[in-house]
């Protein structure tokens, strides 16, 4: 991805793995996923990665809603709900400060541990923060 000739790349990855088999000790609508950044500075060039779960936990379904738990808000925030400066645009900073959290919360009750991740991390995307990704109401 680095290699391509684009200004800025953005991966969202809610990932879903069955779990299917035997021998499978995956819970009912676990979303398993790993992720390994060796140099996050590095990624900050031109890649910003957005995961639904940190490398160690796992990335649940939110059945209520037919979606990912990390999907759900995702799409949720680009529809607005995550325009905190209501300038009718939703960017990778905005999007990352309202989902997290209501992940996280949705989570735990749950009883469950769900932490996004914003790869190289808010502190150190300086301007790649207002990346806009969409347009609300467009």
């Amino acid at each position: 991805l680095a290699e391509l000739q684009v200004k800025d790349t953005i991966v969202v990855m809610d990932s879903c793995f069955s779990g299917s088999g035997g021998r499978s000790v995956m819970a009912k609508g676990g979303r398993p996923m790993a992720i390994f950044v060796e140099n996050p500075v590095l990624a900050a060039k031109n890649i910003v990665v957005m995961t639904a779960a940190s490398g160690t936990e796992i990335s649940s379904s939110y059945p209520e809603k037919r979606h990912g738990l990390f999907t759900y808000f995702f799409l949720k925030g680009l529809q607005g709900d995550a325009d905190f400066n209501k300038d009718s645009a939703v960017s990778i900073g905005e999007l990352y400060n309202y989902l997290a959290p209501q992940v996280k919360k949705i989570a735990k009750e749950k009883n469950m541990e769900q932490t996004p991740q914003l790869l190289p991390g808010i502190d150190l995307l300086e301007n790649k923060a207002n990346i806009p990704l969409g347009v609300v109401g467009k």
